[in-house]
């Protein structure tokens, strides 16, 4: 496997800041997916991937463990399928898209557009009425769980029941021109928060508990819906359960057909806090050192590339941990720049290696990136290098 000290020294002759990717390690984490979710696939998360390359290189020469893209946007998954990919779940709803459509598109044919509400299926089935098409649809089930009072989950979908999906069961049947092909079930609670987070020692041992207590209401509700759905004689092509840090768990779910995952091929920092599995930290930037203001207290160009969701220390970028370097508590990673304190001496010019919090975001930021395989750079568009940016 590619050391970091590796990775510095092929760098060395690079403009920085850069994006970095390591196919060494992303095959390891690659073979780690494989055992967490076999014997279903994975439809690939494309918003924790963002650059095409990568996409094509998962679906081309792991055909055995990637199946399909769970995308983002509309625009991304016509774009997607611009190029060829195929079987694209937009994992996300969205209404004005639809009515701002002036001609089928053929990509459409790959595409399946995620709903929860009637006016999603309202407004789909307006636009394909109009333009004289069929759309496929999917189903987001919502699989948030509630324990002593604990609302447990996120703040997405609204089937929460199975009475509210039998409405717009009963609502769809009006819906002559939309097809439904699946049922979206996404533990987030279980999937996307880690237990083993030193920024929140306090709650870890809450946050197990309420994993545990939730598991067996997520399978059972899943199930319930799913068999609502087929009960009004829907032929699903699928039922897309789980993410990275619930695949071990939701592939026990026999409702279920596919798994979705995507932060655990770049395994960023928010993946070293699940207690279940480790992955390798496959991707990250590097920084120039091109100031030194006191004794032991460097400064980088760029850095703050913060993530999403909510505020946190576990969201900010970090050195390396051989960087053998600390951020300053009171400026962090910053807009342009970032202060480094550390024993080690640093040279104008050198390159410090971070890793970011959240997968695919470190993609927004970079035009490209720097791929490192067998001891060489390949350098490839990120979606921003490609002039795509749909969120």
């Amino acid at each position: 496997m590619t050391t970091n000290t590796a990775i510095k020294t092929l760098i060395k002759d690079e403009s920085l800041p850069l994006a970095w990717l390591d196919m060494d390690r992303l095959e390891k984490n690659i073979a780690q997916l494989k055992t967490m979710a076999s014997p279903l696939k994975i439809r690939i998360a494309s918003k924790s991937i963002r650059c095409r390359y990568v996409i094509e290189e998962l679906l081309n020469n792991h055909s055995d463990i990637f199946q399909g893209i769970l995308a983002f946007h509309p625009e991304e998954a016509e774009w997607l399928a611009s190029h060829g990919l195929k079987d694209i779940v937009v994992g996300y709803p969205y209404l004005r898209w639809f009515d701002q459509q002036t001609s089928i598109k053929k990509e459409w044919d790959e595409i399946t557009f995620m709903v929860d509400r009637r006016e999603h299926l309202e407004v789909i089935d307006n636009m394909a009425k109009r333009l004289k098409t069929k759309i496929n649809i999917c189903f987001d089930i919502d699989l948030s769980t509630s324990h002593f009072g604990i609302y447990f989950g996120v703040y997405r979908s609204s089937l929460k029941n199975e009475a509210i999906l039998k409405d717009r069961l009963e609502f769809l049947k009006q819906c002559q021109h939309l097809r439904l092909k699946g049922v979206m079930g996404y533990e987030a609670q279980i999937a996307g928060v880690g237990d083993n987070n030193p920024f929140k020692k306090i709650l870890n041992p809450i946050i197990k508990l309420l994993k545990k207590s939730s598991m067996k209401q997520v399978i059972k509700k899943r199930i319930a819906m799913t068999k609502l759905c087929e009960s009004y004689g829907h032929q699903l092509a699928f039922v897309n359960g789980g993410g990275t840090g619930s695949l071990h768990f939701t592939k026990k779910d026999p409702s279920v057909t596919e798994l979705a995952a995507g932060s655990g091929l770049y395994a960023p920092l928010l993946f070293d806090y699940y207690e279940d599995f480790h992955f390798e930290s496959a991707a990250g930037f590097a920084l120039e050192v091109t100031r030194q203001s006191v004794d032991k207290t460097f400064t980088a160009a760029g850095g703050g590339y913060i993530a999403s969701g909510s505020i946190g220390q576990d969201k900010s970028p970090r050195p390396m941990n051989d960087e053998e370097i600390k951020l300053d508590i009171n400026e962090g990673c910053g807009e342009v720049q970032t202060p480094l304190h550390t024993s080690k001496n640093l040279s104008f010019g050198e390159a410090v290696l971070f890793r970011h919090a959240k997968a695919g975001e470190l993609c927004e930021r970079f035009n490209q990136l720097t791929i490192i395989h067998n001891n060489k750079l390949i350098k490839k568009p990120t979606y921003r290098g490609e002039n795509q940016c749909f969120l």
